[in-house]
């Protein structure tokens, strides 16, 4: 009849079992690298530096800047010491890169990606609505100064570390949902 049936049928539910025991895990090495903590030690050498840099453009753009986009004065004054990272990390969420992707997105689009950026957690309601108010009424970087001169931030990063995303850690006073 033309039809010849496989040497050896696999069993229902086989190629899932394999997925789900599976050794190689795919995909996975791109999520441990989203919490890591870069923080600049007193005395960095300059692969550290650009570690901190690049950890930093990653964080708040989601990606490294192109040459052109690059904020050299800023980068220069980092690894000269005149800058601490959260100075640094300032100087990116002031850029124009920062602020048009921000701008690009939807108001409560905007403010949720302004606190994963720079809490690395994700805005509680009434912290949407307190940074919405203040862009509508002071501007959008008065808004980021705000969470970036908050308690929160010096606590958790302090002037040295690359704010990272915490991803389902949770904080004592915040609620899971």
């Amino acid at each position: 009849d033309g039809v010849t049936a496989p040497a050896s049928a696999e069993q229902p539910g086989a190629a899932m079992d394999r997925a789900l025991h599976s050794t190689k895990l795919q995909g996975f090495g791109k999520l441990q690298s989203l919490g890591t903590v870069v923080k600049l030690p007193m005395r960095p050498s300059s692969d550290e530096q650009t570690q901190a840099i690049q950890a930093v453009y990653r964080q708040l753009l989601g990606r490294l800047p192109l040459e052109s986009e690059q904020l050299a004065d800023a980068e220069s004054q980092l690894r000269q010491a005149s800058l601490c990272v959260a100075e640094f990390v300032a100087c990116v969420a002031r850029s124009d890169l920062f602020n048009s992707r921000l701008n690009q997105m939807a108001p409560l689009r905007a403010a949720a990606a302004a606190y994963l950026a720079l809490l690395g957690r994700a805005a509680q309601p009434a912290e949407t609505t307190a940074f919405l108010v203040t862009r509508a009424k002071q501007g959008q970087w008065v808004a980021l100064k705000s969470i970036l001169d908050g308690a929160e931030y010096a606590d958790r990063f302090g002037s040295n570390t690359v704010p990272y995303l915490s991803g389902m850690a949770t904080t004592v006073g915040i609620p899971l949902s």
